[in-house]
């Protein structure tokens, strides 16, 4: 029998993966790319820690292998990321910060989440310059926008 290509047809556990847009919904349709399609601009990312964190994609269909060796491929790759910590100011009354992280300015898609009532976060990130603000919960109002660069 020729050589087959099952690609991920399914989610079947997403722990807390996302895919390259910060999306946990149908991470299979990021990577089920056919053999001569294959690309890592879309992906899969695991979370911050991911200390048992688990995703876990089912397989289309192929049919049954010939007698002998069974030889599948993967691909994974670690990016050399930063632990970059963002810091700021309590805000008298404030519950908690919804913290803001974007590649320009005013648009804050790499990372966007209440945080809790720290004053401080740390994300691992790539190389690169980012734009961020942190929007207090309970009382205030958003920070200033601030450019960070991360080596």
């Amino acid at each position: 029998m020729a050589s087959q290509w099952a690609v991920p047809s399914a989610d079947l556990a997403d722990g807390t993966w996302t895919n390259q847009a910060g999306n946990g919904a149908n991470l299979f349709a990021s990577v089920d790319e056919a053999e001569a399609a294959i690309s890592d601009v879309d992906h899969l990312v695991s979370s911050e820690n991911p200390v048992d964190d688990t995703c876990r994609l089912s397989l289309s269909a192929i049919g049954a292998p010939a007698a002998g060796t069974v030889r599948i491929k993967i691909r994974a790759k670690r990016d050399r990321l930063e632990n970059y910590w963002f810091t700021w100011s309590p805000v008298v009354g404030a519950t908690s910060y919804v913290l803001q992280v974007g590649p320009s300015t005013g648009t804050y898609t790499t990372f966007t989440k209440d945080v809790g009532n720290v004053t401080a976060y740390g994300l691992y990130l790539a190389s690169g310059t980012y734009y961020s603000r942190m929007v207090p919960q309970g009382a205030g109002s958003a920070t200033a926008e601030r450019m960070h660069v991360v080596p």
